[in-house]
């Protein structure tokens, strides 16, 4: 794994974040950061909780008997290697309403647990494979 913070390498226990508030209660600079891991060892690691959401998506549709699409213009439920491929607007809708903590805690701690903390993530605006690896990017603010 390998933390980015505007291009500069940094140690992940210097990261951390705040479900509460989590995009809205940040002042002050913010600057990029990537997080690049293992394409397939990501998937291996998120599977689980995908598919877990998914099957619970799918069982409130059968109980009120209504589809909610998870993105804008779905006519289903992808599979975790469709919902890697589907374009950045409509992962990330998928993402923002239900994955966002769950994938930021496969690789980063909350909340803060170390007097090391520097950085505060306070977004996460692409998740995407490229080639091999994936990558997740966002903003940070200075802890």
């Amino acid at each position: 794994m390998q933390f980015l913070i505007a291009g500069t390498n940094s140690r992940v226990n210097a990261v951390s974040f705040f479900e509460k508030g989590f995009g809205s209660r940040f002042g002050g600079v913010k600057l990029p950061y990537a997080i690049v891991v293992d394409g397939a060892g990501f998937i291996r690691s998120f599977r689980p909780i995908y598919d877990e959401c998914i099957r619970g998506l799918i069982r409130d549709d059968e109980i009120t008997g209504d589809f909610h699409p998870p993105y804008s213009g779905a006519i289903g439920y992808p599979s975790i290697e469709e919902f890697l491929q589907l374009p950045t607007p409509c992962r990330m809708e998928i993402i923002d309403a239900y994955f966002v903590f769950d994938i930021l805690r496969l690789y980063v701690h909350e909340p803060p647990l170390s007097p090391d903390v520097q950085w505060l993530i306070c977004s996460m605006d692409v998740v995407e494979l490229r080639g091999a690896v994936l990558v997740i990017e966002g903003e940070v603010i200075q802890d």
